[in-house]
């Protein structure tokens, strides 16, 4: 291979390692949220097991970022270090599972005052 050619593959490695990298912002749901005085027992238990799932969902995103930033280190260290850039230090699924979480408890609360 030629020096142009591996350039080249260096550099497309590169834009499409920071393609993948986390460039999108947090949005954290309100703990409490319009309507919350008039929701049934039924809805209540509905919205848990939503946040449940989104809950199970962002975890699950946060254990892959994570495995994609030690994959992005070891390239990094054995490879290429500007793939460094492609990793994804962010704490927003952090920020959104505080909030579902925290949603959770106010309608686990509810459900035991109403229910």
């Amino acid at each position: 291979m030629n020096k142009l050619s591996v350039k080249s593959i260096a550099l497309l490695t590169i834009v499409a390692f920071t393609g993948c990298a986390g460039n999108e912002t947090a949005r954290p749901i309100s703990n409490l949220q319009y309507g919350d005085e008039k929701i049934s027992c039924e809805q209540i238990i509905s919205q848990i097991n939503n946040a449940n799932n989104e809950i199970r969902i962002l975890e699950k995103e946060i254990g892959d970022k994570s495995s994609q930033n030690v994959a992005v280190f070891v390239i990094g260290m054995l490879i290429l270090w500007p793939v460094f850039f492609a990793a994804d230090f962010s704490d927003d699924e952090d920020i959104e599972l505080q909030a579902w979480q925290s949603r959770k408890s106010v309608l686990t609360a509810m459900q035991i005052d109403r229910c």
